[in-house]
């Protein structure tokens, strides 16, 4: 859990550096993007650590999906309050979104076919 953590906050430090890189570079910056970095991270956390404290393996792949589930409903509800409190640059927030899903997810399941795969 402690590698699974230091990686996240690798991740999270490395999407952050990435906007004020692009920022200054001149691109446009998402409006929402520190608080989309820190929901993403933090569900996936909390997801990771109620997981690996499940030992039954049927249990585990109930929980697992249904954490998938919640996830997802929560992270789309977010994205569409972003969505309409923000129109004006609803393109940044929505690949800024899809980026840091798709590095979440990743980090989310390798860690815990890590930790299941022993």
């Amino acid at each position: 859990m402690l590698r699974f953590t230091f990686g996240l906050l690798l991740a999270v430090i490395l999407l952050l550096a990435s906007v004020w890189l692009f920022y200054w570079l001149g691109y446009d910056k998402p409006s929402y993007y520190l608080e989309t970095t820190l929901l993403l991270a933090i569900s996936v956390w909390v997801a990771v650590k109620k997981l690996l404290a499940i030992e039954n393996p049927s249990l585990f792949t109930t929980a697992y999906l249904a954490a998938i589930v919640l996830q997802l409903l929560v992270w789309l509800s977010y994205l569409g309050i972003v969505f309409y409190l923000d129109r004006s640059v609803i393109q940044e927030n929505a690949v800024y979104f899809l980026i840091n899903c798709l590095i979440f997810i990743a980090l989310q399941a390798g860690s815990l076919f890590m930790a299941r795969g022993r």
